[in-house]
């Protein structure tokens, strides 16, 4: 136990298995430290991206010299080509569900006894039937094996 708090308990909730929660009493300390943990372990995630930035920007300027190059680079700007090399091309738009994915809806046929729905590759492009129930238009070369509409 530690001296940093009097002994004294506190109510704090506890989730249950079947996941109602549950008022229980903890000592102050333990409570205390699970808030300040998250916090910390974030605190130190952080300094030592900062400090791999840093040491990264030392070495590279270090290796610079020798590669002929008279500019010299600033930490700023290193951090913020640091940032585009490492974010790249990631686009964080939402992204639609796979056309093998969906459900069949009541627009497109029902499943025969026997005859499952797989998507297939062909040759000429159609109008994605459930990018049309969405409202939007876009070409696709998959079909579906049983009833030939285009995913």
């Amino acid at each position: 136990m530690s001296t940093n708090c009097q002994p004294t308990s506190t109510m704090v909730k506890r989730r249950k298995p079947d996941g109602t929660r549950e008022m229980l009493p903890c000592p102050v300390n333990i409570s205390q430290y699970n808030i300040l943990s998250c916090l910390l372990l974030r605190y130190i995630f952080w300094f030592m991206v900062e400090s791999c930035m840093a040491n990264a920007y030392v070495l590279i300027k270090d290796y610079k010299p020798l590669t002929g190059s008279r500019r010299s680079l600033v930490y700023k700007t290193f951090r913020l080509q640091l940032a585009k090399g490492l974010i790249g091309l990631y686009n964080s738009r939402k992204r639609y569900a796979l056309p093998s994915a969906m459900t069949i809806g009541p627009e497109l046929p029902e499943r025969r006894e026997g005859a499952p729905h797989y998507p297939i590759k062909v040759d000429k492009c159609g109008k994605c039937s459930y990018c049309y129930l969405q409202g939007r238009r876009h070409e696709s070369i998959v079909r579906c094996r049983q009833c030939g509409k285009a995913l």
